[in-house]
């Protein structure tokens, strides 16, 4: 889902040297990071804050988690945080993780990931780039308030989908009301797996996904 209304963004600023190497605590924002869980996928609320996990390919030598507060992103100043994960601590696999403590949710966020520059292998890693979670629940829409039309404020290196890059941090106030809806618990072997984007089946005229397909 994107956020409606938004405000202009301008492209961020590039990389200046290498991102931070040290995780710190950001009052106000979170206290000292944690090691965190691989699973779930995506960030996630917890007893006492937000985990944040995302697969990398094996390849991957290094990945920071950047966060930005709203007024940060939308005058593109570049991340409020960068929280480097440590590959012995923060690694799982080729799942990267890592915990914020008391994490406000007043903040979005995304990766940058470092390794091989390969093309031919299909490698294309660039840290100067900040990428979207493939799991966030929410992402920044800059000005892209109409469905299909790309973002008039982008960089050339963003390209036109940027600041698309901004998932949201969960929060605790958001409580999905199923209006009573309850699930029929079918069996598994009565089931058919339907793979589909919702947005885009049901974008065009507000008919609900039953409809649509």
């Amino acid at each position: 889902a994107a956020a409606a209304g938004a405000v202009q963004v301008a492209p961020p600023p590039p990389l200046g040297g290498k991102p931070s190497t040290v995780q710190a605590a950001m009052p106000g924002l979170y206290t000292l990071p944690t090691a965190g869980s691989p699973t779930p996928l995506g960030a996630s609320l917890t007893t006492d804050g937000v985990n944040f996990a995302v697969y990398a390919a094996a390849e991957a030598t290094a990945v920071w988690l950047c966060v930005f507060t709203p007024e940060d992103l939308a005058s593109g100043a570049g991340p409020t945080a960068e929280i480097p994960l440590d590959p012995a601590g923060n690694r799982t696999g080729t799942t990267w993780h890592v915990h914020l403590p008391a994490c406000t949710d007043q903040l979005l966020y995304g990766y940058r990931v470092d390794g091989p520059k390969a093309p031919h292998e299909g490698h294309r890693f660039d840290p100067t780039v900040i990428l979207l979670d493939p799991y966030a629940h929410a992402a920044m829409a800059g000005d892209r308030v109409v469905y299909g039309e790309p973002s008039k404020t982008f960089g050339k290196k963003q390209g036109p989908c940027w600041p698309q890059y901004a998932g949201a941090v969960p929060s605790r106030a958001d409580v999905f009301d199923w209006q009573g809806v309850e699930s029929p618990n079918r069996h598994l072997k009565d089931l058919c797996i339907y793979e589909t984007h919702v947005r885009g089946l049901t974008a065009g005229g507000g008919e609900g996904t039953a409809a649509a397909a």
